[in-house]
């Protein structure tokens, strides 16, 4: 057995039929005994179809918001790709095989293209395809 929903218990309870010189329930309407419990389930349903509306928008903000961080994943490990295969001017070697020295002029790092390193950060294609 679920827990009962304390908004609906509470709105339940504001919905007593009153009567007197004319039935009325709480809620200020003019309600029959008969039609009475009809107006109550339907107060019940009303309510039930915004809790279950407030739930869809909830998920709806989650499956963007986890949409959003997988499309930033993607975007990241796309320029982390780019910047790995920026090869250096000097000897050719890509990023990718670490920052160790220049193969053709041993003792020297490697040298890397500015334009190539900004066109890679900023998501373009080789700046320069040499």
């Amino acid at each position: 057995m679920t827990a009962p929903d304390p908004g609906l218990t509470d709105l339940i309870a504001a919905h007593r039929l009153h009567t007197g010189l004319r039935t009325q329930c709480e809620c200020g309407i003019n309600v029959s005994h008969e039609d009475w419990p009809a107006h109550v389930a339907l107060v019940v349903e009303q309510h039930t179809n915004e809790r279950i509306a407030e739930k869809d928008r909830l998920l709806i903000g989650w499956r963007d918001h986890a949409n959003a961080q997988q499309e930033r994943a993607e975007k990241a490990e796309a320029t982390i790709a780019r910047v790995r295969e920026i090869r250096c001017g000097v000897c050719g070697n890509p990023l990718s095989e670490g920052s160790g020295n220049c193969a053709s002029d041993a003792g020297r790092p490697h040298v890397y293209d500015e334009a190539d390193l900004r066109a890679a950060l900023e998501g373009e294609a080789d700046a320069d395809p040499t």
